[in-house]
């Protein structure tokens, strides 16, 4: 996955345009000096990744690309996940938007707080951390952009997998939900 830092004084203004409050909120309530120090001690990484179709790669099945990051500590990530897979998928038990900044991602750049269940393709989940993120299929033979903001916590290897049943078999749970670096993955935290 691309990981890249965010100058220090976007960060606050990325989030807020993310519609994530909590650094206005912060701003409000201390005054406009708080939120100019807040805002420049903030940092944001930004993880850019994208879900390609077995067409598009040349495996047999679709594939987070790439597959495992590397992420500071105690850090604020804002991740764009931008997929090109039109298939939805049953996700049982992993429909809700949890873990991520302000209970929202934005989809296609609307801030949403629920994904239907029917339009679900792929789910962004790291167990560890709390963050089950749905990723509603793409309209066919375009894209769809998932963007959310999480906090990785402490240092660690955090497993991540699609939770969508989008793989082979008659219970969609194999390849290439089986493979590392396809729909499995790992959020390495130092």
């Amino acid at each position: 996955m691309n990981v890249r830092r965010v100058v220090p004084a976007a960060a606050a203004a990325a989030l807020l345009a993310l519609g994530y409050g909590a650094m206005g909120a912060v701003a409000t309530a201390a005054g406009p000096a708080a939120h100019r120090a807040a805002t420049h001690r903030a940092t944001v990484y930004t993880v850019r990744a994208k879900i390609e179709t077995g067409a598009m790669d040349h495996r047999d099945g679709p594939a987070m690309v790439p597959g495992s990051v590397r992420l500071p500590a105690h850090a604020l990530v804002r991740m764009i996940i931008v997929s090109y897979d039109d298939g939805p998928a049953p996700a049982p038990g992993h429909t809700a938007i949890q873990g991520v900044v302000g209970g929202r991602i934005l989809v296609d750049g609307r801030a949403v707080t629920k994904v239907a269940p029917s339009t679900i393709a792929h789910t962004f989940t790291v167990p560890a951390l709390g963050l089950n993120v749905p990723i509603p299929a793409a309209p066919k033979g375009g894209s769809v952009t998932v963007a959310f903001t999480f906090h990785t916590g402490r240092a660690g290897t955090y497993a991540w997998q699609c939770y969508a049943e989008c793989g082979d078999g008659p219970t969609g749970w194999g390849y290439p939900m089986t493979t590392e670096d396809m729909m499995r993955g790992n959020v390495v935290v130092r």
